[in-house]
C-alpha cells in the first residue's frame, strides 16, 4: 500500500484525552509543533524518521474528557477552520462510561451514531479525507469482571457504529481495539495501560502502529 499522505499536506488529529495526551498541558513538541506525548507524536515522529522530506502541517485537536457531544460543537473551529486535507478520529469511551454510569451527560449509542454522522458528513462535504480510529478497552475479553463485561459489552454497539460508518462514508478504519487485545495475549495491562482506558508509553506505540499500517506508511 503506497503512503497516503503526500508532501505538504495538512493533517488534524481529533479526539479525547487519549489524543491530548498532555497537549493542552504543552507538553509534547516535535520542532514548534505541539503533539503531546502519545500517539500523535508517535505517529508523526515515525512518519518523520522514514520521510524526513514529508513536509506535513501538523494539528493535535485532542482534548481530554470529551465525548462525540462536545466534538460536534468543536468540530468547525478546531479542526475544519485548519483546512485539513485528513483528519484522525478517536472519540467514544468517554461516551461509553458516561452512560455505564447514568450521567446526565451520557452519550448513549443512538447518540453517539447521529454525533459521528454529523462530523462525518461536514468533513466529507469540506472534502476532507478521514481515518476512524475505534474506540478500546484494554481488559482481557476472555476475563472480564462485571464491570469490565458491561464496558465491552456496551463499547461493543459503539465500535459496530464506527465500522458501520466507515463503510458508509469510505473511511480509513483502525481496529485499535483489536490491536489492544492481541497485545493483551502476551503482557500484563500495566505494560501498556495505566487502566483499561489510557495507554502507557507502550501502549500508545501499539495505537500508532496500528494507524501507520492503514495509512500505507
Amino acid at each position: 500500500m503506497t503512503f497516503v499522505f503526500t508532501q505538504g499536506q495538512s493533517i488534524v488529529f481529533a479526539g479525547d484525552s487519549i489524543t491530548d495526551a498532555g497537549r493542552t498541558l504543552d507538553i509534547g513538541k516535535i520542532g514548534d509543533r505541539l503533539l503531546g506525548e502519545g500517539y500523535v507524536r508517535n505517529t508523526v515522529g515515525l512518519i518523520d524518521a522514514r520521510y524526513p522530506d514529508n513536509g506535513l502541517q501538523v494539528h493535535n485537536t485532542g482534548i481530554g474528557g470529551i465525548t462525540s457531544v462536545d466534538l460536534v460543537e468543536l468540530w468547525d473551529e478546531q479542526v475544519l477552520a485548519r483546512r485539513p486535507d485528513w483528519v484522525t478520529v478517536m472519540i467514544g469511551i468517554n461516551d461509553c462510561n458516561l452512560t455505564i454510569a447514568d450521567h446526565e451527560l451520557a452519550v448513549p449509542p443512538e447518540a453517539y451514531e447521529r454525533n459521528c454522522r454529523d462530523i462525518l458528513t461536514r468533513t466529507k462535504a469540506a472534502d476532507v479525507r478521514i481515518v476512524l480510529l475505534e474506540p478500546f478497552y484494554m481488559w482481557p475479553e476472555d476475563e472480564p469482571g462485571h464491570l469490565q463485561q458491561r464496558t465491552l459489552d456496551l463499547l461493543a454497539d459503539y465500535r459496530t457504529i464506527i465500522r458501520d460508518l466507515v463503510k458508509e462514508f469510505r473511511t480509513l478504519h483502525v481496529r485499535t481495539h483489536e490491536a489492544f487485545q492481541e497485545q493483551l495475549r502476551f503482557r500484563p495491562l500495566d505494560e501498556i495501560g495505566i487502566e483499561p482506558v489510557h495507554p502507557t508509553p507502550s501502549g500508545h506505540l501499539v495505537i500508532a502502529h496500528a494507524l501507520l499500517d492503514v495509512i500505507g506508511w
